[in-house]
């Protein structure tokens, strides 16, 4: 008699309730169905008191008539709602929960540097951080102090009944400046990333990386993906060039600073005189062609460049800078499709590119064939202006990283993490450190290994 009355309160207890996975489960009698969503997803569902064993999105079948409804989730406040079911029909129950706040004690080294969150100031250290409904998204926190290196890390939400602490110390920073471009502007930036200047405003929207001179008197930047502005230390465009075609964005300067070069598809390469302010073509495109990464031989009077016909047939060449003497120095190359070939001229007998395939070196004063001198995916690869140092970023299975070698004997580091996408590589005068500019903000890497992410690309402007 015991068996059968538990027998039978299991069968009551099935007829309340019924799911699969892929919709309304069989049931004996009449019902309707309840389609449960949430946001966050994952939610369990308890129908009528009773833990159903089951999580959002969810459809289970119901008998007809009002049924109480609870979703719990770690971290969020329980969500309750009745619900009326109507027999052979769908009842559709979105619920929003809200999350549990959580704590996050910041004090730093030195004291009173400055708390953003989501780009936001929040407080000065020594701070907690107690009224933010986390829920379970990331969050960036960034700390500033001025004449030292921001703090970066995003933060994941834990147990709210927790106190996380942080206790960071910040190193200080060099008297250095970069120029960053966000929306239609450009700024000067010191390492620390506190109030940026304006140095151009209005200028278009900002379509690539800003590439400064060596003597710092000029930056070259891409609006509007069709002018090409040159502008000076004061922010006044000095020259405004109409692109005329695309892919002008391959910006190299000389290292007297006198002269820019770049490529533009089907064109050329094209050459600004700061002295006079003039362009000239120095050597024209023959036919559907990509002449591309420019790069100036140490005296200034040449410029190497990739002859790019399709696909992976691509050429090294170089030009005089008056447009003479243009000539073939390398044997076809390549069996990967590479437009970003960061071409550099290191010294009279050297030339170095990457492609994603490898780094490989060329005699620049004979035809010859590229040798390759490390085995790696590179996508980004910049010299020091004294030839001793290179650095390149790499996204070998998908895991991004950026490297730092020597010259000559072409050993490097074994990498930093690096999550962002690097737009280019520029070395500091002094050559003991470079900047990578991505599209999260720019970055800070030195010989000795110290590696600090600098802005963000969201403010503060």
């Amino acid at each position: 008699m015991k068996q059968l009355i538990f027998l039978t309160m299991i069968t009551c207890s099935l007829l309340m309730f019924s799911c699969s996975e892929n919709g309304v489960g069989p049931d004996d009698g009449p019902h309707g169905v309840l389609h449960i969503t949430s946001q966050p997803t994952g939610a369990l569902i308890h129908l009528d008191q009773k833990n159903t064993g089951l999580f959002t999105p969810q459809y289970i079948n119901a008998t007809g008539g009002s049924h109480n409804i609870i979703l719990t989730m770690e971290n969020y406040n329980p969500w309750e709602s009745h619900e009326w079911v109507d027999i052979n029909d769908t009842t559709e129950v979105e619920a929003y929960l809200t999350a549990h706040p959580t704590k996050l004690y910041i004090n730093s080294e030195p004291s009173g540097a400055s708390v953003y969150v989501q780009g936001n100031f929040y407080d000065y250290t020594p701070c907690l951080l107690d009224s933010l409904y986390w829920g379970l998204r990331p969050r960036d926190i960034w700390i500033r102090y001025a004449g030292y290196f921001p703090y970066h890390e995003v933060f994941e939400h834990r147990d709210a009944d927790i106190v996380n602490h942080w206790n960071i110390t910040l190193e200080p920073c060099p008297s250095h400046t970069f120029v960053y471009g966000h929306e239609q502007s450009l700024y000067t930036v010191q390492l620390d990333g506190i109030d940026p200047v304006v140095l151009a405003a209005n200028i278009g929207t900002v379509s690539s990386a800003p590439v400064r001179s060596p003597d710092n008197q000029y930056v070259a930047v891409l609006t509007g993906d069709t002018h090409i502005l040159v502008i000076n230390s004061a922010g006044a465009i000095v020259k405004d060039i109409i692109a005329a075609g695309s892919r002008a964005y391959d910006f190299r300067w000389s290292a007297d600073s006198r002269y820019l070069a770049w490529g533009v598809y089907i064109k050329g390469i094209y050459l600004f005189d700061a002295q006079t302010q003039n362009v000239k073509l120095v050597y024209a495109t023959s036919g559907y062609c990509y002449n591309h990464s420019p790069a100036f031989s140490p005296d200034g009077q040449w410029i190497a460049f990739a002859h790019h016909e399709w696909e992976s047939r691509c050429w090294i060449y170089k030009v005089k800078i008056d447009g003479t003497g243009a000539k073939m120095i390398s044997d076809r190359f390549g069996t990967l499709y590479d437009e970003w070939i960061d071409l550099n001229w290191v010294d009279n007998d050297l030339l170095v590119y990457k492609t994603r395939s490898g780094l490989y070196t060329l005699n620049p004063s004979q035809s010859s064939a590229p040798q390759k001198v490390i085995d790696d995916y590179l996508y980004r690869l910049a010299f020091s202006a004294d030839g001793e140092h290179f650095a390149y970023c790499s996204d070998y299975n998908g895991a991004d990283s950026l490297h730092i070698g020597t010259t000559y004997n072409w050993t490097f580091s074994s990498g930093f993490a690096f999550d962002d996408i690097a737009r280019i590589i520029t070395w500091v005068p002094d050559q003991n450190a470079f900047l990578v500019y991505g599209y999260e903000g720019c970055y800070w890497l030195t010989l000795t290994g110290r590696f600090y992410h600098l802005n963000d690309p969201d403010g503060p402007f």
